[in-house]
């Protein structure tokens, strides 16, 4: 399952930006921006890309930020996924 608020938030955070700010930056009202942080709604790809330029990351970050592994994931299938989360912060 996909859960991009919680992602959205951090990075949100350490940007120093509040909702109002961003939510006005890429054009949208801040209590839409609060339902997606708080996994009511769900961005479209289009809002995810503007967030991400507006945040200085990469959409995909988000993307690799949001992503819930199972918990009885195999361990190779995470090494997997830890390999291409690193390679994503390495060349973002």
């Amino acid at each position: 399952m996909i859960k991009f608020g919680e992602a959205i938030k951090m990075y949100r955070g350490k940007a120093g930006l509040s909702q109002v700010t961003l939510a006005r930056k890429v054009g949208i009202v801040p209590p839409y921006l609060s339902a997606i942080e708080n996994d009511r709604k769900e961005p479209s790809v289009a809002l995810i890309k503007s967030i991400g330029k507006k945040l200085n990351i990469a959409p995909e970050v988000l993307f690799w930020e949001s992503v819930q592994l199972e918990k009885d994931l195999p361990r190779k299938d995470r090494k997997t996924i830890d390999i291409q989360l690193e390679y994503v912060y390495l060349f973002n």
